[in-house]
């Protein structure tokens, strides 16, 4: 349904809240990913019953392994987590340069 309203939306997981949420309530959304850090890991915003988009910026270490990386979406209201989805991030290998090694 997010896509009436935002065109390039793609679902890439889904959750449930534990409760509902009303109209203005204040959310914070909390995002992990292990092994790489995330530029501000907390946003809040105001519920207005639409699609709102949020970006995270996330860092990876040049050293960081290739393959999957698991992570942390958390939904809190009032202070209490009422709902999570947790992802999968794939970390390609990266080429080297024959300089470098």
């Amino acid at each position: 349904m997010s896509r009436v309203f935002q065109h390039d939306a793609e679902l890439i997981a889904t959750g449930y809240l534990s409760r509902e949420v009303a109209g203005a309530a204040e959310l914070a959304v909390h995002v992990s990913v292990a092994n790489a850090g995330v530029s501000k890991t907390l946003v809040t915003f105001q519920w207005r019953g639409q699609p709102h988009r949020l970006g995270f910026d996330l860092h990876i270490p040049w050293e960081s392994a290739e393959g999957w990386l698991p992570g942390l979406v958390s939904i809190g209201l009032d202070d209490v987590r009422v709902g999570k989805v947790e992802f999968w991030l794939n970390i390609p290998h990266a080429k080297r340069d024959k300089d470098s090694e």
